[in-house]
């Protein structure tokens, strides 16, 4: 990175960019304490269910990973640039 991009950034920032503690420690533990607690949620209700309902949730999430791999793939194929 050269003096030209450093101002270029500077200027950038000058304008009105993100908030610049956007990364904070704070902020970042926030989110990740957040997370934690929606999985820890999203684990117990999951593990209450019984074995029917259980069943389907996961044949219903490989179902959609599956379409979204395609998807991904026929747009691969698509792709002449690639």
């Amino acid at each position: 990175m050269d003096e030209v991009d450093l101002d270029y950034i500077e200027a950038e920032l000058a304008e009105g960019s993100p908030d610049p503690d956007a990364f904070s420690a704070g902020r970042l533990l926030g989110v990740a304490l957040a997370g934690a607690l929606v999985s820890l949620g999203a684990y117990y209700v999951y593990q209450s269910m019984d074995p029917e309902k259980k069943a389907r949730l996961k044949k219903k999430a490989s179902g959609m990973i599956q379409e979204q791999i395609h998807a991904l793939t026929e747009i691969r194929e698509d792709d002449e640039d690639y």
